[in-house]
């Protein structure tokens, strides 16, 4: 029992600590890197098939079923893109879990190893100089989150890779909060437009609104990962997600910016509370391959790749 500043007694329970070992950490930041550039995930598949069914233009039809070759082709450890882009890991990790020390040199080992035996471009350097300092990372590469879950039993970690297509048009801009959810609409469609045919569409677009400068971009980031089919707990924010959707693929850009019915696969929207004064709104757009891996991390040493 744990007696609080107030005088009341409250039930506690501490979780059992929770040790990640770096060779952990190198394993899975290797496994889930490798996976997400050689490997479309399987509900970002059904969704280009089921584009492909539904899609009425030849020219789209077409694109997308030259997507799904890509992707059967790519499995065969081969790149999805030649972009295999900059490395961003999210670490998602509940009470009680402690990490060795050097988590980020276990994070450059992982990325180095994949980029070393797969003969990878070298896409990190140096943002005045152009300089590589090699095999995809370099001061702030990979770029790693961290997330505390509450009551979350594992770590979770995953590999979301940004290529220059999808990356390059992410946006974010703070409204008046008068704007509304209208005006969130409008700077999400705006967007859209503006990239046209740049982030490899058909895309997902991960929506983040609300909290400061740095939680909203990264609300977008989450969001995009969120697996296709996957609606928010919140049902007047997931009737949003389906508004949206249904908008931008009004828009016909399509495929590959050839026209058609299929410019996005998917809206997801994560929200925080916000400053009053504020209406914080950021976008991130994954290209069509979606690219994402995830491990899971277990007490006892079990690890998994999903």
């Amino acid at each position: 029992m744990l007696r609080t500043n107030y005088g009341r007694q409250v039930k506690c329970r501490l979780m059992e600590e929770f040790r990640v070992t770096n060779e952990e950490v190198e394993w899975a930041a290797a496994e889930t890197f490798k996976r997400a550039i050689t490997q479309v995930p399987p509900d970002v598949l059904r969704s280009l098939e089921l584009a492909v069914a539904e899609e009425t233009e030849p020219i789209a039809k077409q694109c997308l079923q030259m997507m799904l070759r890509n992707a059967e082709e790519a499995q065969h450890n081969r790149v999805i893109c030649q972009d295999t882009g900059i490395p961003v890991f999210i670490i998602e990790a509940g009470p009680g879990v402690t990490f060795d020390s050097g988590l980020r040199s276990a994070f450059e080992r992982g990325v180095e190893r994949v980029s070393r035996e797969m003969d990878l471009r070298q896409m990190a350097v140096h943002p005045l100089t152009r300089k590589e300092y090699g095999y995809n990372i370099g001061r702030g590469v990979p770029i790693i989150h961290f997330r505390m879950k509450e009551g979350f039993p594992l770590v979770r970690i995953t590999a979301i890779p940004k290529g220059a297509g999808s990356g390059t048009w992410g946006r974010v801009a703070f409204l008046q909060p008068l704007e509304g959810i209208a005006g969130v609409k409008r700077f999400v469609l705006e967007s859209v437009v503006t990239a046209g045919s740049n982030p490899c569409p058909p895309t997902i677009i991960g929506i983040g609104i609300g909290g400061d400068l740095e939680e909203v971009a990264l609300m977008a980031t989450l969001a995009s990962c969120r697996p296709i089919g996957s609606r928010h707990e919140e049902d007047d924010i997931a009737a949003l997600e389906d508004e949206i959707l249904k908008l931008v693929n009004e828009v016909g850009i399509g495929p590959m910016g050839l026209g058609g019915k299929t410019t996005a696969l998917a809206v997801n929207i994560e929200y925080a509370f916000t400053h009053k004064p504020w209406l914080p709104v950021a976008l991130n757009i994954q290209c069509w391959t979606g690219r994402r891996a995830t491990a899971l991390l277990f007490p006892g040493g079990r690890r998994e790749i999903v």
